[in-house]
């Protein structure tokens, strides 16, 4: 099998439309009829290397709280209490008092571009109007919306209200609530200007030689000496998910005719803060794109209900959680029919967590190896609830 077509993208028109409640077909934006080579040369943010687990979390440019206090003070005239860093995510985020007033401050990953920075800026004010929990971006004294230091982007945030629930702890009310949620937003940002291309690299692999790769990763985590007792899990993790993928059956992005457009890009239980019974506040819009919302409300799906902890799915559970997402944002039945197919197309050719582990030792290495296992088991489960037409062995 080698590189796939792309899918059907609605407008943000025909968003707008549906959501009003009259479905209609999915239309091709100005951008569908670009080849996969043109999408990849739009250079969007990589989910999974966004809040896998903390994993790859970069070493701050600020070499210690000195340097955080002065940064405050010559960017946005605060002087500094205290500083709390959070260790989620892979950007350097630190809540900050100031004069008895709690702040966010986070620190982009280098790859960061101030495009990006700017852009989410603008998603949250956007959001912010359409009534939907975010934070505020605070201006710097010049009235920039972010300050550099040592070629590193920093971005001022109100501080929002709440606590984190962890990742496959959902209880069934933030379930149905981070459905809506995610809904609410797609909806909001169906007015908001087209962003990047957040999903052209997932049909752009070779599937085979993805599956080659995954073996020969299998090799290089058995003689990881530092990876220890580890290695003969990862090792067979690595196999069973290079099965999975010569596994995949015949599938066309294309034919699908998939519900695409603007969205969080990253959206998921740890992007969310929990007051009571509501969800306070939804954070770190820095990857929000444009791709198909089946793919959102899958993966969010799994990240928050419980049964998925390792690797299992709640059919039923996951119907009801599609249903509310539905019930702000229509569907079309080849969403729902081909939504696993694509969650499992993004997935499971996925070398991240295996890559970074055979390199050599990395922080949160535990994690980290919890993370790729737990997708093959995931992966797993996807492929055994997908109708198999054919198989394409790979050699």
């Amino acid at each position: 099998m080698g590189a796939l077509d792309l899918g059907v993208e609605r407008d943000c028109s025909a968003v707008a439309r549906d959501c009003a409640g009259a479905q209609s077909s999915p239309d091709r934006d100005a951008t569908a009829s670009q080849s996969p080579d043109d999408f990849a040369r739009t250079k969007s943010p990589s989910s999974e290397q966004a809040t896998a687990l903390g994993t790859m979390l970069e070493q701050t440019v600020l070499r210690d709280e000195s340097e955080l206090a002065q940064l405050l003070a010559d960017e946005w005239g605060l002087r500094l209490d205290s500083a709390t860093h959070l260790g989620e995510g892979s950007a350097n985020c630190r809540i900050v008092l100031c004069a008895g007033e709690r702040f966010f401050l986070k620190e982009f990953q280098r790859s960061m571009s101030q495009q990006q920075a700017q852009q989410e800026r603008q998603i949250l004010a956007h959001l912010a109007n359409d009534g939907i929990a975010v934070s505020r971006v605070l201006a710097t004294r010049s009235g920039a919306g972010f300050a550099v230091c040592r070629g590193r982007l920093f971005q001022l945030q109100a501080h929002l209200p709440g606590q984190r629930i962890a990742k496959h702890e959902a209880p069934a009310w933030l379930l149905e609530e981070l459905a809506l949620t995610l809904a609410r937003i797609v909806r909001s940002l169906a007015a908001f200007p087209l962003l990047a291309n957040g999903y052209a690299r997932w049909f752009g692999r070779n599937i085979g030689q993805r599956a080659r790769q995954l073996r020969r990763l299998a090799d290089q985590l058995e003689s990881a000496a530092w990876l220890g007792d580890e290695r003969a899990r990862l090792r067979a993790s690595a196999l069973a998910r290079a099965d999975i993928v010569a596994a995949l059956p015949a599938w066309n992005p294309s034919a699908a005719r998939l519900s695409i457009g603007n969205s969080h890009g990253d959206y998921s239980i740890l992007q969310i803060l929990c007051a009571g019974k509501t969800i306070s506040g939804v954070v770190d819009f820095a990857s929000a794109c444009r791709l198909p919302w089946v793919w959102e409300v899958a993966r969010s799906f799994t990240y928050a209900h419980p049964a998925s902890k390792h690797g299992e799915l709640d059919a039923a559970a996951l119907a009801d959680y599609l249903a509310a997402f539905e019930s702000v944002v229509p569907l079309s039945a080849d969403d729902r029919e081909h939504m696993l197919t694509l969650y499992l197309y993004q997935l499971a050719p996925s070398l991240y967590g295996f890559r970074q582990l055979a390199a050599g030792p990395t922080p949160n290495q535990s994690e980290l190896s919890e993370f790729a296992c737990w997708r093959t088991a995931l992966c797993r489960t996807l492929l055994s609830l997908l109708p198999v037409t054919s198989r394409h062995p790979v050699a």
